[in-house]
Parts: C-alpha cells; structure tokens; sequence
C-alpha cells in the first residue's frame, strides 16, 4: 500500500509541476516585460478583493497626469487612480493659481518648467480630446526683484537655452509696456527705481479647474479606472526578512493599499504611485506600520496660502486690464488677471507666510482669509497701481502648498526602501506648472525603470542643438529624486 500512495504523490508532484510550467511559459511573454510592475501579485492573500497593475493614490493634477501617461505609455496596464474627496480638486489642485512660468533658481527647475510651458500651450495635442475647455491664457511674467541689467540678462539667457523667450526691460520700457504699473520703490524701506526688470513673453495661467476636467476626461478616454470617495487608509508592503541591507538599498516591497471604501478593503498593485497632496503626512507616518518607510530627513507639511481677489469698482475699470501676471518682491505679492471682468487675483511670495501648517486638511475653511492678511495684500497692490479705484468687492480663501519644508523642490521618484512604490510629494508651490513633466516621469519609472532615454519627454520642445530623449530624464530624476541631500533652498514659490 505505500509503495502505491508514494507513487501517487509524486505521480501529482509531476504533474502540478507541469501545469505550473506551462502556465508560465504562456504568461512568460507578458511576463519578462513587465515583471518589475506584475511580479508582487503573488504576494496577494485571500483577503484581497480587488487586484490591479498600478494603482495611484490621488486625484489632483499630478495623478491625472501620471495615469494617464501610464496608459498611454502602457495600453495594457490595469491602472486605478483613487481620491478621497468626492469629486475633482478637493486637494490642492482646485485653488491653484496655475500661473505658468519658467524662471527658477536651479536650471533643471527651469527645464522643467519650460517642457511643461510646453504642453500647456499645445494643451489639445496632449490631452487628445475634440474640444477641451482648458487653455493657456498667453500672458507675460514680470518679475519685479531689483535686478541689475547684467542679473537679467543672465537669467535671459537661460530662459533662451531651454526654449523660451523673455526680455531684458529698462525702467522705461516697463512703463511704456505697462504704463498703469508703478515701478519705484523695490527696496524696502525706500523709494528707489529699479533699473531692470526680466519679461517672461511665453508665459500665462490656466483657469486650475477647467484643466482637471479636461485631465479626467483624457484619463477616461485612455481607459484609467477613476473613484472617488475611495481614498488609500493604509499602504500595504513586506519586509525582505533575513535579508541584510546596506543604507540606501531596498529593504521591502510595497505590494498595494488599504481603501476607505466599503466593500473592498484592499487593492493589490505590482506598482502604488503615492500622490497624495497635503495628506503626504499620514503617508510618512508610523501609522502604516511599515518600517523605514518615512522620511526622516524630509520636513514636508501642508501649509495655509491666503488668497484674495479684487474685483473692479466699475465695469470698463482700465487699471485692472493690460497688468502683467507681476511678482513684486518687495510688496511680497504675486498677481495676475483673473476671469474675464478684469479682477486681479493676489497672494503671497513671503517664506514666512507659507508656514502656517494645516494639521487636518479635510476641514481647511476654504472661505476664511485674516483680515490683516487681506489688507496687507490690497494695500500692495494698490502701491502698484495707484489708478486702481479703491471701491470695489475683494472676496478671498484659503489654498494649500504641500511644502517641502526642507529645501522647497518636491520628491518624485521610487521610494528609498520599498521597491514597487512611487513618490510624488512636496511641490511647494510648483506643482501645476511642471505637472505633465511629473507624469511622463513617473510612468518612465514604472514602465521603463532601467533606462535613462523617455520617448514620451522627447517629443515636447526641443530647443536648438539641445536634446530632451536621454540627458533630460537624468537631470531631473536626480534632482527630485527623494535619495538626494538637500539642495539648500529655503523660500518657496519663488525658489
């Protein structure tokens, strides 16, 4: 009898072992190519109840983009994009200012902002859809900061390498351009002309709103699963145990999220690309149990932006019409035309007032603006342009920069110790401007993590003798990436 039930056993070890082979070898195909992406669902138990390929944590306009360039990138991806709010820019993409300019302290930066200019204003091209009810209000930058000519010029020429067109402008020439602008006193405590100023000609601002309704339409139309009211409570992952790590090299594996939804308690994902906005706290803290998995060495927070709105006393108000979208660092406020009545919409570019954190960001009083603050911001306004009648409503609320608090750049890219998960946090202010370059990076990590060239950057604005295929892709993992030392930069939206 032993013999027998020992020859039966291994009669069925040969043969689970074939159907096994045979079973990979008609997924190998598959497979090989997306193993990096695939791989973790055997990691999946009985408690799992939904299973996808990617799944990306966020709504806002840095996870519209990065899902949809993942489909595009991937056509056979299963992706599912999650938000917990119950309909599009219930973060902080549906406040922002969307103020589309090229200027930054760090040269990737300004790369950056230039390919993203460059989408903006080829916005149907890329969105891919008939009529898309978004688009890119041409409107130049003036950057009012007390530059000497030889400051602006320098900075002219950067700009010029990356593809975009500005101008060094005299005193004189700002005022003939913009002759309701008043110029003097940039330097604090006194009344002193600045002799230069730099134009950003290619820049301008999107209405933030109009542009998450064209992203979601494209991510639908490209076959990304989208849910609302569903955000991710917990993120899923293993430690690699008996496994001895050096510092900086992956210690576990996320293998997906825990949802807020009823009826399904987990999604399980070869890839999680976190973008979650102001709530990237609750992802960096101990409450998900995973060890190692928060950054320590990042200081990154929601914080209050206060914003207001000045509407004209009168229709046909002449000083509010043909002002440049302005930074003018010694009132420390930006400003930009707003909806087509001619209101001016102003906030800060004050470090200091980009530091009120928000502890609970699902109860932000979106209409509350401090009064002090409203009139901090009219009175420098009005300072500009003194022909601006004072009558007039001034309505206001409250946006939020995710701040990386720690050198103002964001982190994008895989997760220091987790293999399988993505990072996208800390924009500080950025965000919208370079958010399709985000996306197409992000996709490249999870589609394309071994190699340096990305097709989809290619495509976008190729200034001359320069190329974006493989040199780009470098440059900018290396500078967000979330392994890197802290670049030294404190202030935020101007950085």
């Amino acid at each position: 009898v032993i013999p027998s039930i020992m020859a039966f056993v291994q009669h069925w070890r040969s043969a689970r072992s074939n159907a096994s082979l045979l079973y990979l070898h008609t997924q190998a195909t598959y497979r090989w190519k997306y193993a990096h992406v695939i791989g973790l669902r055997s990691m999946a138990t009985e408690r799992t109840t939904e299973t996808r390929d990617v799944v990306v944590v966020g709504g806002g306009v840095i996870g519209l983009h990065t899902a949809l360039n993942l489909k595009r990138q991937e056509p056979t991806l299963r992706v599912c994009l999650l938000d917990q709010g119950n309909g599009l820019g219930f973060g902080s993409s549906g406040s922002s200012s969307a103020v589309l300019r090229c200027l930054y302290t760090l040269k990737q930066m300004t790369h950056a902002a230039c390919l993203g200019l460059d989408i903006h204003t080829n916005w149907q091209e890329y969105t891919q859809l008939d009529s898309p009810v978004a688009s890119l209000k041409q409107h130049p930058v003036l950057w009012m900061v007390g530059d000497s000519q030889e400051a602006c010029l320098e900075k002219q020429a950067t700009l010029k390498a990356y593809g975009c067109n500005s101008l060094a402008m005299s005193a004189e020439d700002v005022t003939s351009a913009f002759p309701t602008l008043k110029i003097d006193g940039l330097e604090e405590g006194g009344n002193v002309t600045a002799e230069w100023f730099l134009c950003e000609q290619d820049a301008g601002y999107m209405e933030a709103g109009n542009a998450l309704q064209d992203l979601y339409k494209a991510c639908l139309n490209a076959g990304v699963e989208i849910h609302f009211n569903n955000g991710a409570k917990k993120v899923l992952g293993r430690r690699f145990e008996g496994v001895k790590t050096e510092p900086g090299t992956f210690s576990g594996a996320v293998y997906g999220i825990t949802t807020s939804a009823k009826g399904t308690n987990e999604i399980h994902a070869g890839s999680t690309v976190l973008c979650p906005g102001p709530w990237a706290p609750d992802f960096l803290s101990h409450q998900h149990h995973l060890p190692q998995f928060g950054l320590p060495q990042w200081d990154i927070q929601p914080v209050r932006i206060q914003v207001i709105v000045k509407h004209p006393a009168q229709e046909g108000d002449g000083a509010l019409h043909n002002i440049p979208i302005t930074c003018d660092l010694s009132g420390g406020i930006y400003f930009r035309p707003h909806g087509k009545d001619g209101s001016v919409l102003v906030s800060t570019v004050l470090p200091e007032e980009e530091n009120e954190v928000v502890d609970q960001p699902d109860n932000l009083d979106v209409s509350l603006v401090d009064p002090e603050r409203k009139a901090r911001y009219l009175q420098s306004l009005m300072n500009r342009i003194p022909s601006m009648l004072p009558r007039g409503s001034v309505s206001g609320y409250s946006a939020m920069y995710t701040m990386n608090r720690t050198d103002a750049h964001p982190l994008i890219g895989p997760h220091p110790a987790y293999t399988n998960c993505y990072l996208a946090m800390g924009f500080s202010g950025h965000g919208f401007k370079i958010a399709p370059v985000v996306g197409l990076l992000l996709s490249d990590h999870v589609c394309r993590p071994h190699t340096l060239t990305s097709p989809q950057l290619a495509q976008w604005h190729l200034p001359s003798g320069k190329s974006v295929a493989g040199d780009t892709r470098g440059d900018l993992c290396a500078l967000f990436s979330p392994t890197r030392k802290p670049l030294g930069i404190k202030v935020g939206v101007v950085a």
